[in-house]
């Protein structure tokens, strides 16, 4: 069996500088991997839909569904680049939960499906149901999603006006 060799680049926190005159290095603690101690990690994208109707000081044209939604990167979570093991997971701190409609990871979604649902999502915006180019799982998730979170929001605002 031979032996395959991987080449890796690695960047010395000292080396990665800002226009602010700072550099990485100035940090006393880098993030470690609590397995192997490996200070190279990468990064794995959490995609979700987001409630952004209260978070826009203006209204867009073409828009005139209540409630207004879009595609964000909603988090990530860090997984050591030498061993693999999972370490940490940022997407809570993005978007308050009570905000977010639905999510996917990172290899769930290539670029296609990503666009096709923002695509599906100003369709929604713009009046209330959207039709897809194709026919995914992904679509009737994202739908139905949208759909039991505007019935939540209605419930919750009839039971504030009792």
């Amino acid at each position: 069996m031979e032996n395959e060799k991987v080449i890796k680049l690695i960047l010395k926190a000292d080396s990665i500088k800002t226009g602010r005159g700072w550099t990485l290095a100035q940090y006393d603690n880098p993030f470690l991997c609590s397995s192997c101690k490996s200070p190279l990690f990468y990064v794995h994208i959490t995609w979700g839909v987001v409630d952004e109707t209260e978070m826009r000081e203006y209204k867009v044209l073409g828009r005139n569904h209540k409630y207004q939604y879009w595609l964000r990167e909603i988090g990530f979570g860090l997984f050591c680049a030498e061993c693999g093991d999972f370490q940490e997971n940022y997407w809570k701190y993005f978007y308050p939960d009570d905000r977010i409609i639905c999510c996917w990871k990172d290899d769930e979604l290539n670029l296609t499906e990503l666009e096709e649902i923002k695509h599906c999502l100003t369709q929604w915006n713009s009046n209330g149901d959207f039709k897809p180019n194709y026919k995914s799982n992904d679509f009737d998730y994202l739908k139905n999603k949208l759909k039991e979170y505007e019935s939540k929001q209605i419930k919750s605002i009839s039971k504030k006006k009792k």
